[in-house]
């Protein structure tokens, strides 16, 4: 293993080790931050961080088992050299990552550090997330590829998810206008079909796929909502195209309210298609309205979106609309 590799395998090992969830492994970002390393010559990198890693693991009352950090040593050097697979892992500090997405994984309680696929620049470009059901209607599609047509056209790069519907049209409308976009998946890089944006376009330059889990995971529910809000901390506004109920009747969460859920608790602008444009009514369309979500329009155009995403990025907590008592309740135990 090459010596600029030891802090990439150390994140690696750590965000893969038994036992080290998304609050341990910000704390450890925070313990790298608050305690830099001497450079000085007769430092050695693979004792530092085989060090430190096992100082983390008896910090956090794991126990450390014979060969812990050597035990995926080859699946890294894989993983990080072969042509064939071409994924990148991001953690804090890293290049590329972004500002203040240590602060919202934080926020969220998501894990810091993930990898990616395609052109990992597009993490410190300005983003707006798009989110919507799979079984959206047809108006829905064709004002998801409008929208992302819009923001791209504004310099912004589009955020969604891997699903077929909202997400996908959101994706080839920013495409189409020669834009950039960044797609969260719910799985692994290696588990999905990631040649599934059309060849026509440029993937290698505009395109990154993002994903917070090891690169041969499988879809899981829990992995979805886990990505809704690594959509959130990548986006700078969040516009919801139609969303279903927070519940329906058989129980299951919408996914597109979850996430507009988890932007309003990171004080992320959310916007709303206005529910009037639809023949029925999106019931959680309305209803992220009355939370405090901002009713967007088409016929009015993107500028009040670009304009929230082109502000300084907001302190979490903060909410839309301060006197909508329904909102408030989002963040109450």
């Amino acid at each position: 293993m090459i010596e600029s590799n030891h802090e990439r395998y150390f994140w690696y090992r750590l965000m893969n080790r038994r036992g080290v969830g998304p609050r341990k492994l910000i704390a450890a970002a925070h313990k790298l931050s608050e305690s830099p390393f001497d450079m000085s010559s007769g430092f050695d990198p693979h004792d530092h961080y085989s060090n430190l890693y096992c100082a983390l693991l008896s910090e956090f009352k794991i126990g450390f088992e014979k060969h812990d950090y050597t035990d995926m040593k080859d699946e890294f050097e894989d993983l990080a050299h072969s042509p064939a697979y071409g994924i990148d892992f991001i953690y804090p500090g890293a290049k590329n990552y972004p500002d203040g997405l240590l602060r919202l994984a934080d926020v969220l309680s998501f894990s810091p550090a993930f990898y990616t696929l395609g052109n990992s620049s597009l993490l410190t470009c300005p983003g707006v997330g798009v989110a919507g059901r799979r079984d959206a209607s047809p108006v829905a599609f064709d004002a998801a590829s409008k929208l992302a047509h819009e923001i791209a056209n504004n310099g912004f790069n589009v955020v969604s998810g891997f699903a077929r519907g909202v997400d996908s049209s959101a994706h080839l409308g920013a495409l189409e206008a020669e834009g950039t976009t960044t797609v969260v998946v719910p799985f692994g890089l290696l588990s999905g079909n990631m040649r599934a944006i059309p060849e026509e376009f440029n993937r290698t330059r505009d395109v990154l796929f993002v994903s917070l889990f090891h690169p041969k995971s499988r879809f899981t529910p829990a992995n979805a909502f886990s990505r809704n809000r690594l959509i959130c901390a990548l986006s700078r506004a969040l516009v919801v195209i139609e969303s279903g109920p927070e519940r329906d009747a058989e129980g299951k969460s919408s996914g597109s309210f979850d996430t507009a859920r988890q932007a309003f608790k990171a004080g992320i602008p959310v916007f709303v298609l206005t529910p009037s444009i639809f023949a029925r009514k999106p019931e959680g369309n309305v209803k992220l309205l009355k939370l405090g979500a901002r009713e967007f329009n088409p016929e009015r155009g993107v500028g009040e979106i670009i304009e929230a995403a082109s502000k300084s990025s907001p302190e979490p907590g903060e909410i839309s609309n301060p006197a909508s008592e329904e909102q408030m309740a989002l963040f109450r135990p």
